[in-house]
């Protein structure tokens, strides 16, 4: 692969790695938007569902068997399984299941825990089960755009995009370590950091005493079309990388070259 095509399919991986990253980001918040546009106390459910539900409790309250709810209909009802510490914030909670019969009408139901008799706490606000006919209704009242609009969570896109988004940064890296070897072929090394100073510039670059540099060294800065613009001097070494200090009247950005011949620096 030539330095040019090399160069054009990271660039195209780094694109593409962007527009993935977004569509994530996107996904991720259309799900988080969803999550706290719906309150709690809501259901959104189709005839036949089992779902978990929780609920706080009073620190009197001590047996599961102490509870009950009030309901508007018995094909909609609470069965309660254990009580449990609330996961984040600490307290007691209630566990248990939300069981809509499979012959249940479309419509509005409301749900009450009932706590124990003579309980001094103030009773928690009521539960609303939506129940929807079919599975089309019950997906065009999802406050997120991504499942309303194509049937797909958000968190499932996202976690599908995320492959996707590491094998373009995979290829990038791929394509960056091919880019060093062949510019180290020709005598010149990508610039990847770049510090300004006052009328100096500090660049780093992947050459080291492993490839024969020295302290004060000189070498040439090439823009990213090969034409030399500057020169600079090694200021200080590792094994594989340097740091040198530049003297140069326009910006020199990561992209740019170094040359080990002060003359001219082709890149190919």
């Amino acid at each position: 692969m030539t330095l040019l095509y090399v160069t054009r399919l990271r660039s195209w991986a780094g694109y593409t790695a962007a527009f993935f990253f977004l569509l994530i980001f996107a996904a991720l918040l259309d799900g988080l938007i969803a999550k706290f546009r719906e309150p709690l106390q809501v259901f959104h459910v189709l005839p036949g569902t089992v779902t978990e539900i929780t609920g706080p409790l009073p620190e009197t309250v001590k047996q599961i068997t102490s509870l009950g709810y009030i309901s508007r209909s018995p094909r909609v009802r609470i069965e309660f399984e254990m009580l449990q510490s609330g996961y984040f914030w600490g307290g007691n909670m209630w566990r248990g299941r939300l069981v809509v019969d499979p012959d249940t009408p479309p419509g509005q139901y409301l749900l009450t825990v009932k706590l124990p008799e003579g309980s001094s706490e103030k009773p928690p606000p009521p539960y609303r089960v939506v129940v929807f006919a079919d599975a089309m209704g019950l997906r065009q009242s999802s406050r997120s755009i991504i499942l309303r609009h194509t049937g797909l969570s958000p968190w499932t896109v996202a976690g599908s995009l995320i492959p996707l988004l590491a094998v373009n940064l995979l290829l990038i890296f791929r394509c960056s370590r091919r880019i060093e070897n062949l510019l180290a072929q020709r005598g010149l090394a990508e610039i990847y950091k770049v510090a300004a100073g006052e009328g100096y510039h500090l660049v780093v670059f992947g050459f080291g005493t492993e490839h024969g540099l020295a302290m004060g060294q000189e070498f040439a800065i090439l823009d990213p079309e090969g034409h030399q613009v500057g020169y600079g001097k090694v200021q200080d070494l590792t094994p594989t990388d340097e740091v040198g200090r530049t003297w140069i009247n326009q910006d020199i950005k990561p992209g740019y070259l170094v040359s080990l011949n002060l003359e001219k620096g082709q890149r190919g």
